[in-house]
């Protein structure tokens, strides 16, 4: 199997972990609920609220499960990698949504969006990484 076949079987994974893991395992709560101000789970720390910790996992979360979908994506464009990303994300809102499967929420957009751009440029870091060092072993 060619590296190119592995790393795309490795992206079809990553998106059926981001679908498992916030689709599949959810349970409806017959009950629709959004929440589009932009870190209000921010806002909510700094007013006090005790679940601070909660929502900070939560952002955690996000961001290291789109980081994997980042990193595998082929493409070379960062503005390509975080529409695709972010589009793959609002997806899933809405799909959450309409279905009663938890809260949509723009914060998860915002931080799978991150997450991504941080796969995407981990892999611009390994890619640059493992071309100096063949430029290198070519040398000796």
């Amino acid at each position: 199997m060619t590296a190119k076949r592995v790393r795309i079987a490795l992206f079809i994974i990553s998106i059926g972990f981001i679908l498992w893991m916030t689709i599949f395992t959810r349970h409806s709560s017959g009950v629709h609920t959004i929440e589009m101000r932009p870190f209000w789970g921010f806002q909510e720390m700094l007013a006090g609220n005790p679940n601070w910790k909660l929502y900070a996992t939560y952002w955690i979360e996000n961001v290291l499960l789109f980081m994997p979908f980042g990193f595998l994506l082929t493409c070379k464009d960062l503005r390509f990698a975080l529409i695709v990303g972010v589009i793959f994300s609002i997806v899933i809102e809405i799909v959450q949504y309409f279905a009663c499967l938890g809260l949509c929420e723009l914060d998860d957009v915002i931080c799978n969006g991150l997450g991504t751009f941080l796969g995407f440029k981990m892999f611009a870091f390994v890619q640059k990484f493992i071309q100096k060092s063949n430029r290198k072993q070519g040398a000796e």
